[in-house]
């Protein structure tokens, strides 16, 4: 019986003190989490990322240009910019 109660009590402390450091974790993610960009308008610019591998570019990577642009937007939605 003694044995039972005191992993009765120990599940309860490791759950309250798990609760805690995920509280813990997810203010601090929170604090750091950037706010989802807006979509760019008609007539806007933007940038379009280059998908490159450091193996295709070799010992230079670092000066690769990693976007092309910018190109005017033509329309867009919420998942979608044409360009042109």
């Amino acid at each position: 019986m003694r044995w039972a109660a005191r992993l009765k009590k120990l599940m309860s402390t490791a759950s309250a003190q798990l609760t805690a450091a995920q509280l813990l974790f997810k203010r601090n993610f929170d604090q750091r989490v950037r706010p989802a960009r807006d979509q760019p308008e008609a007539g806007g610019q933007v940038f379009l990322r280059r998908d490159y591998t450091r193996q295709d570019e070799g010992p230079d990577h670092k000066l690769v240009l990693v976007a092309d642009g910018p190109f005017r937007v033509k329309e867009g939605t919420d998942d979608t910019v044409v360009i042109f």
